[in-house]
């Protein structure tokens, strides 16, 4: 299920939402569960190796050491940001979470390709707050219209970029025969990030 992507405005950037966009519900649970478990680890004294850990510390650390395994991006995902990359359209995320939301954007290795992230908590405003997006907007250094934000929830997602004057994509993840909120006025309606890259001609 795809639109045309028309408008006067050349795409420059393309700007993600995190959970049930780049990854799934899943990933998402480990992302957090293993960002807790990190906060919670003593941290390295004098920026050495840590001492000898107390029984719960060890378990803790093996916890965390489990749970930041799942933490991946799937193979789509790393190929369509790969491609924005080579076609030079600069990457950014804008997320509602926690400031520890940081932790699992760096066990995915998402810096690599964003160059811009915009947490929630960190920000003291919440998607759908047009601030968010015009922030990241700025920090891009690129006008909204030359900005297409992709995401799954047509309130937070679909209205509050549209509400900062960015193209949006509205990433449908169920089945057109599942019942789900009505398609909100989005520019795009695509099931995957495959989509967004044809709709981009890449």
């Amino acid at each position: 299920m795809m639109d045309r992507l028309d408008g006067k405005d050349r795409i420059r950037a393309v700007i993600c939402d995190l959970d049930e966009t780049l990854i799934g519900p899943r990933v998402a649970q480990w992302g957090r569960l293993a960002a807790l478990l990190h906060a919670s680890l003593p941290a390295p004294a004098g920026g050495a190796t840590r001492p000898l850990p107390s029984p719960v510390t060890a378990i803790l650390t093996r916890l965390y050491a489990w749970s930041r395994r799942k933490v991946v991006l799937d193979a789509e995902v790393m190929d369509a940001l790969e491609a924005l990359r080579r076609a030079g359209l600069r990457v950014g995320l804008v997320t509602n979470g926690a400031a520890r939301k940081r932790h699992t954007i760096e066990l995915l290795g998402l810096g690599r390709w964003v160059s811009c992230v915009v947490v929630s908590e960190e920000e003291g405003r919440r998607k759908p707050d047009a601030a968010l997006f015009q922030l990241a907007a700025e920090r891009l250094g690129m006008r909204p219209g030359e900005i297409l934000f992709v995401g799954d929830k047509p309130r937070q997602d679909i209205k509050g970029a549209r509400s900062a004057g960015l193209r949006t994509a509205w990433l449908r993840r169920r089945p057109r025969w599942l019942p789900g909120p009505r398609r909100p006025p989005a520019d795009l309606v695509v099931t995957s990030l495959r989509d967004v890259l044809a709709a981009l001609g890449l």
